[in-house]
């Protein structure tokens, strides 16, 4: 595993911080998507967004002896976001070691058996689907709050060459799935902070972060306020986009940005408060992880597309891997596996 250890000077806070960043290889996937941190297996979970074949889709990378793992789901491709839940295939028998998962397949959110080292995993069930009438649609990322409850939204395969026809939804096992709102392009980011009754949504193509009140009880969001507007200097859109949202224990959001950067957000003042540049681009998500969820891990891509035409521009050398930025002083909330029958 190398290290690249950088220092970074905030001229807005007026501080030096420094920080490691250490870089994971990982077997070449053009578009990883949706990454998500297990407590339990400390292990970080995502998806290959763009697949064809048999090749794999489902990544877990375990941080306890640093193995990466892959799997193919039989007969499917280019799945959208994998997420633990709260079930086993044994409940009883604890020799079992197979676990299920909530992955979205282009209309279908389903269940996946993967004992999380195979080269294989199955689908076992189905669990709710959304906009069957539209063939040119798929889901982007989801996250869970504490309760379990899956937020989603949906996206068009041509990505932000589309207008905002698209919705987020939520899936209780009580409820089933209700469509929240529209006006949507993409839902790239979705984070929770339940102590302060909040949501905050990334649309990467209408290039708005949106913070939403929250109830924790129900789950309902209302009132939305745009925290930011991009782009912030007139930057184009096609490959300087968002990717993916992780929240501190301090209220503070971070994003990783398309070409090759993280950024500390301030959801109160509406700033950028500390940008991370990491050393290559196709920054795809991230997530905090780690015994103390002190680590933010950034998914990088091998390719970079345009976001508008969805064609591929260019080829990164040094991409598809994985980068652990420590020395942060920062701590993610603990995420939630998906609550399911």
């Amino acid at each position: 595993m190398q290290k690249i250890v950088l220092l970074f000077l905030s001229c807005l806070a007026q501080s030096t911080v420094s920080w490691e960043i250490s870089k994971i290889t990982t077997p070449e996937i053009s578009i990883p998507h949706s990454a998500y941190w297990d407590d339990d297996t400390q292990s970080l979970y995502f998806v290959g967004f763009v697949t064809s074949g048999a090749q794999a889709s489902i990544f877990r990378y375990n941080s306890t002896d640093g193995v990466f793992y892959s799997a193919y789901i039989d007969g499917v491709q280019s799945p959208s976001f994998i997420i633990p839940t709260n079930k086993k295939v044994c409940e009883i028998c604890k020799k079992c070691g197979e676990k299920l998962f909530a992955v979205g397949i282009d209309h279908d959110v389903v269940v996946v058996k993967w004992n999380g080292k195979s080269t294989k995993a199955k689908i076992v069930s189905s669990i709710f689907s959304v906009e069957n009438n539209n063939p040119s649609v798929r889901y982007d990322v989801a996250a869970t709050d504490s309760s379990g409850r899956l937020y989603t939204g949906s996206v068009s395969q041509t990505l932000c060459n589309a207008t905002a026809t698209r919705s987020l939804y939520r899936y209780t096992r009580t409820a089933g799935v209700d469509r929240l709102f529209g006006g949507l392009i993409s839902s790239t980011g979705i984070a929770f902070n339940e102590k302060l009754g909040k949501m905050y949504h990334f649309d990467s193509c209408q290039l708005l972060l949106t913070e939403y009140d929250y109830d924790p009880k129900t789950g309902d969001i209302c009132n939305g306020r745009v925290v930011l507007e991009y782009p912030l200097n007139g930057i184009p859109i096609n490959t300087n986009l968002p990717f993916g949202l992780a929240i501190d224990s301090k209220g503070m959001l971070y994003t990783s940005v398309y070409t090759g950067s993280v950024w500390k957000i301030n959801p109160w003042t509406s700033t950028v408060v500390e940008i991370i540049n990491l050393p290559v681009p196709g920054a795809l998500g991230l997530a905090f992880g780690g015994i103390h969820r002190n680590i933010l891990y950034v998914i990088t891509g091998s390719v970079i597309l345009d976001a508008l035409s969805s064609k591929v521009i260019k080829e990164v050398t040094d991409g598809s891997s994985i980068y652990a930025i420590s020395g942060l002083d920062s701590e993610g909330l603990p995420l939630t596996r998906m609550d399911v029958k």
